[in-house]
């Protein structure tokens, strides 16, 4: 999607100097996107990444009962997830079932250390003027989702990333959010503006009536209390749809 006007910079989030293993991880997850569907399950290893299997191996491996069987099981995890990026933000119990609690443990930890790197260009700088690294970082964290999820990014006056919490989570197509709570939320935190965010899993990026309607009474809701609603943005697999470049706020 191109931006609409007021998202015009653009950010190398891989510049600076950083953990090599966390970087690589990062890297691999945002370099190979997650198709709009999912994959089929009895997709053979060979055509994935090799890079992805190889990270994914080194993860497993960190745990003393997967060290001699991680090139098997990183290849059977890949197959069944679809790709590296829905392997690492699977459910944390089911991959346990399957790994192991160890395992399953330092695949998160990986993907939240990657998450938390992508994010601090955020923390730092205005995120109006940082679509690209705002791209980059809500396609890792939402587009592998299997259930839609609703978050908003809080945001200072100064439009730095505060805080990036979720309000709602739902089913396949639909995730629970009250206005009153995103509203009641940000006074806490004492913010002065708002980025709403939720993904299709189904990958169409074709914002619904509900979202539409939603984004208006969330809106609204904040308006009474003096703070603003920037954009409602839509993760669609490594697509992001802006409703105000799209003249729907």
């Amino acid at each position: 999607m191109t931006p609409g006007p007021n998202y015009k910079g653009q950010h190398d989030l891989f510049a600076a100097a950083r953990p090599a293993a966390v970087m690589e991880v990062a890297a691999a997850v945002l370099i190979h996107p997650s198709p709009a569907k999912p994959a089929p399950v009895l997709e053979p290893p060979a055509t994935r990444p090799p890079r992805d299997h190889a990270l994914l191996v080194q993860v497993l491996g960190r745990s003393g009962d997967m060290c001699s069987d991680a090139p098997r099981v990183a290849s059977e995890r890949l197959n069944r997830f679809g790709d590296l990026r829905r392997t690492m933000t699977a459910d944390v119990p089911v991959l346990a079932s399957i790994v192991g609690d160890a395992a399953a443990r330092d695949v998160r930890l990986s993907y939240d250390l990657a998450l938390a790197l992508l994010q601090q260009p955020l923390r730092e700088r205005d995120v109006i003027s940082s679509w690209e690294a705002l791209k980059r970082y809500l396609v890792a964290a939402l587009s592998g989702r299997t259930r839609e999820a609703f978050h908003v990014l809080f945001l200072d006056g100064a439009n730095r990333l505060v805080a990036d919490e979720n309000m709602g989570e739902g089913t396949v197509d639909t995730a629970p959010v009250y206005p009153r709570e995103v509203v009641r939320r940000a006074l806490q935190l004492e913010v002065s503006n708002l980025i709403l965010v939720h993904n299709h899993p189904s990958g169409t990026d074709s914002p619904s009536r509900h979202d539409q309607q939603l984004t208006k009474d969330i809106v609204a809701a904040a308006k009474t209390m003096g703070i603003g609603v920037h954009d409602h943005v839509i993760v669609a697999g490594d697509q992001l749809v802006s409703l105000r470049s799209q003249g729907m706020m």
